[in-house]
């Protein structure tokens, strides 16, 4: 396609983009396979097919029609912006009436050419795809003639739709046994099963590994995995950002990292999907494999009210694995049930991809971003929930972190942070489990936190840390909880969260009301400058701790309850709580006459807590 032609063309999308889509498309004409032409190159290929046509395969409802062959696989749609479906004669839409088999040929369906967001595929059942290295040379080019890249589905420079698909049983031998975003392929991948079961998986890698002697420990360690690219067994995305929404991505394999998805250096925005039992996993403990479920090194992806659960992988993340992250924004997500054989069976960050444990974390660019995650359930060798190491810094807010476990060396079953750092707010860490006890003095301990520096002082604060507002179950010198310690910060408790049901089916909202249920403390215990107003009413006007802390799954009070400001209990903020305020003004600790007017609970009466009185002033339950 000429430069003239493609820029004409995105100057149309343009128009129709911000027209509201008010082009017509009256003149486009649909094309049917078989009928108007033999095959679905066939029919791209003809000059008759133009932007906005329509080639429709022609289905069947009840047992999907079978396509394979020349034509039917390594489909290339050479710029067009149109749309490839299964359907009837007519044109009319049936997804999942055609089944493309590429019979381990090729892969399905190729974007190389500029396609742009009105390129359409849908609606297919695409099977035994194969992207296979030719001549086994490692890393390989990814050019489409000699790559070993995306099984089913490769798209560079382009920017289609896939919608509505089923990619089961390829393999790709570099990465992306699904589907492959080389550079600036910023694909919208929706409502697509990718992997399904055991018996019909996706894979990247494997059959390379197949032909390593992994007796021959000279030539295994020499394998760079990072170079090798193989990452991704539903997904692999590389310098692009595509956009992966509401799909399935289950029983997918990488025989490097990324069992479901791998993300190198690409902002893609990973939304609603259920991302389940993916591994990445070889038989060979010296190559490293990182991330079960989702895979990160580098660039700033957006992971959004996603289900990762049961994904395993055989070093660090089970559920999630980030490296050299920038930013990387994980939010509303349910890490649970997933394994792996190192640090963090849940998620794990590192913050250089040498693995240096001297490098500095620095808390204004956090690597991680983890805000109304649970994070439960998890296992890990060496740390069950939550791992941020070697100079990467997480950023945690309105998280539960509970019931994750530890089996075998450091034991830290909540969170650990090695070479790494932290910041603790709004956040649940309890029942967690290690095995390993403190030398002395109360602590978080293994079981639920631990928070060391480089020598690993498995109950050591590192100073670079800040916790607040947060409950931190806190264990004495002989591995007991120990109900009188706190974990230093303003705003800290040690109690039971009061969870609903911690046990299957999982239920880690917050008990509320009274008779049978007693209140939470964590209920209204969160930052008072929080904000709050997403909670269900009556919320106090404080927001909770934990998972659903500000959100619409927030637990209520259920009782009328007065705000932090509300000094006097009257379920109104006015003039004799500021009098209380005025009265207890610097005071400290046990000098504070009135509790109530230390609205934060730093055991100081000053200017945060006049602040919250102004934030509350005139409130009236």
């Amino acid at each position: 396609m000429s430069e003239n032609s493609t820029l004409i063309k995105y100057l149309l999308l343009a128009f129709v983009i911000l027209t509201g889509g008010m082009v017509s498309t009256a003149d486009a004409v649909n094309w049917s396979v078989p009928g108007d032409f033999s095959n679905i190159q066939a029919a791209i290929d003809s000059p008759l097919v133009i932007d906005f046509d329509t080639i429709t395969v022609i289905g069947n409802t009840v047992i999907p029609n079978v396509y394979s062959g020349n034509g039917f696989f390594n489909v290339d749609f050479k710029g067009k912006d149109i749309t490839v479906q299964p359907g009837n004669v007519g044109g009319i839409y049936f997804p999942g009436s055609v089944i493309i088999d590429c019979q381990d040929q090729g892969r399905a369906f190729i974007f190389q050419s500029g396609e742009s967001i009105l390129a359409r595929l849908q609606g297919f059942i695409i099977v035994d795809g194969n992207a296979a290295d030719p001549i086994s040379l490692w890393p390989q080019d990814p050019a489409v003639d000699a790559s070993g890249y995306g099984g089913a589905i490769y798209v560079k420079n382009s920017s289609p739709i896939i919608k509505d698909c089923i990619i089961t049983d390829c393999n790709a031998d570099s990465g992306g046994g699904a589907i492959f975003c080389d550079e600036n392929g910023n694909a919208q991948i929706s409502f697509c099963d990718i992997g399904l079961d055991f018996s019909s998986f996706n894979a990247a890698g494997v059959g390379f590994y197949k032909n390593i002697d992994v007796n021959d420990i000279n030539d295994v360690n020499q394998l760079d995995v990072n170079d090798l690219h193989q990452f991704g067994g539903g997904i692999y995305c590389r310098n692009s950002s595509p956009r992966i929404i509401n799909c399935n991505i289950i029983w997918n394999i990488s025989a490097g990292s990324g069992g479901g998805i791998a993300c190198e250096n690409s902002d893609a925005v990973i939304q609603d999907c259920n991302i389940w039992e993916n591994d990445a996993w070889v038989n060979d403990d010296r190559i490293d494999q990182h991330g079960g479920g989702i895979y990160v090194k580098g660039g700033s992806p957006t992971i959004l009210r996603n289900n990762i659960i049961r994904n395993d992988t055989r070093w660090s993340g089970g559920g999630i694995a980030v490296q050299d992250g920038n930013g990387v924004s994980i939010t509303n997500c349910d890490i649970i049930d997933n394994h792996c054989w190192a640090s963090a069976g849940g998620i794990y960050s590192q913050g250089n991809s040498s693995g240096d444990p001297n490098a500095n974390a620095d808390s204004n660019n956090p690597n991680l971003i983890l805000d109304n995650c649970l994070i439960i359930h998890n296992w890990g060798y060496w740390s069950g929930g939550v791992s941020s190491n070697y100079g990467s810094f997480a950023d945690i807010d309105d998280c539960t972190i509970a019931w994750n476990v530890a089996s075998w060396s450091w034991l830290v079953g909540g969170l650990e942070t090695f070479g790494g750092d932290a910041n603790v707010a709004n956040t649940i860490i309890v029942d967690n489990t290690g095995v390993q006890m403190a030398s002395a003095g109360a602590s978080a301990s293994a079981m639920g936190m631990e928070l060391g520096g480089l020598e690993m002082e498995i109950f050591g604060v590192n100073e670079g840390i800040d916790v607040s507002y947060s409950n931190i179950q806190m264990f004495d010198s002989e591995g007991f909880y120990d109900p009188t310690a706190v974990w230093p910060g303003e705003g800290n408790i040690n109690k039971d969260p009061m969870f609903i049901n911690p046990f299957r089916p999982y239920n880690f909202r917050l008990k509320s009301g009274t008779g049978e249920w007693n209140t939470s403390p964590c209920i209204n215990a969160g930052d008072p400058f929080a904000d709050y107003s997403q909670e269900p009413a009556p919320n106090g006007g404080r927001i909770n701790m934990g998972a659903y802390a500000g959100t619409n799954k927030a637990t209520s009070s259920n009782i009328l309850r007065p705000v932090p400001a509300d000094a006097d209990a009257d379920l109104k903020v006015n003039m004799v709580d500021l009098a209380i305020l005025a009265d207890n003004w610097d005071l400290e600790g046990a000098n504070i006459k009135n509790k109530k007017a230390d609205s934060d609970n730093n055991n100081i009466v000053d200017g945060r807590d006049l602040s919250i009185l102004h934030k509350f002033w005139l409130w009236l339950q």
